[in-house]
């Protein structure tokens, strides 16, 4: 049987009442393993990736006016860190990502090269997700006649 604990790692004092409302995250992340920088960005390629992220909130409370989304988790982190490093993978291409959320992989993507990104998640993610687009258009428009990836956020 999976035992909830609190973040010293103690039993909740809870545990085995399962009709007990605490506040114990079953699942808890304690930081982050991959550098992230909100405020300066992160270098990639040949740009600097900023984006902006805010505090995850409950569902259940929240009406789903919250969630997973809202934050820059290391999956994205390492996924276009690996895509950096074989570009190839996006180069030219359409991209859809699913369950985007802040956005960062479909944007990495798109400054990669890729001809048309396609983000999508819950419409709680949405306004930060085209915000951290526009935030970071002039990394993947090329030139001056400002061409570049297609990017939308759905």
């Amino acid at each position: 049987m999976a035992t909830a604990k609190n973040h010293n790692d103690e039993p909740n004092e809870n545990e085995g009442d399962s009709g007990s409302n605490n506040n114990v995250p079953i699942l808890a992340l304690m930081g982050r393993f991959f550098p992230f920088d909100p405020e300066n960005g992160i270098p990639f390629a040949t740009s600097t990736l900023v984006i902006k992220e805010s505090q995850n909130r409950n569902h259940a409370v929240d009406d789903g006016d919250g969630g997973t989304g809202l934050n820059v988790w290391d999956g994205a982190l390492l996924l276009a860190r690996y895509l950096e490093k074989k570009s190839q993978i996006v180069e030219g291409k359409r991209i859809l990502e699913l369950g985007g959320g802040c956005g960062l992989v479909g944007i990495a993507a798109a400054i990669l090269g890729a001809k048309h990104v396609i983000i999508t998640d819950l419409s709680y993610a949405l306004p930060l997700m085209k915000e951290n687009v526009l935030r970071n258009e002039s990394a993947f428009r090329k030139g001056n006649d400002e061409k570049g990836a297609l990017v939308e956020c759905i």
